[in-house]
């Protein structure tokens, strides 16, 4: 990421990461109308924050017909809860991953696993 935004300082870049949405929806949708130039009334950031909602988003796909997979639908959302990789990471692979992403880790952005 660093190198292409050094290479490429003329080109805008945005981030969000999932922690931020669900920590404060209206706030993170608010920030990516500004960066976006587009001016949103607090009703239509409150519309939108309902309705990318995950429950809402998850509802949606799941109303989708398309083709399964080895018999069963593929699934694209799962709880929507913020950590819940604890629940499936062991403490050596949680360990691993850390040292991967702090070697990801740059200036411009910090990665967050909780809220």
């Amino acid at each position: 990421m660093d190198d292409y935004r050094n290479d490429n300082p003329d080109v805008p870049f945005f981030t969000m990461s999932f922690e931020d949405t669900k920590e404060d929806p209206e706030k993170a949708i608010q920030k990516l109308g500004e960066f976006l130039g587009v001016s949103l009334t607090p009703q239509l950031v409150t519309d939108i924050a309902q309705a990318t909602s995950f429950a809402n988003m998850k509802q949606a796909d799941n109303a989708k017909e398309r083709p399964s997979i080895g018999g069963s639908k593929s699934q694209m959302y799962r709880k929507g809860q913020v950590g819940d990789w604890k629940n499936y990471l062991t403490v050596a692979q949680s360990e691993r991953l850390d040292a991967a992403m702090t070697q990801l880790e740059s200036r411009h952005y910090r990665f967050r696993y909780t809220l």
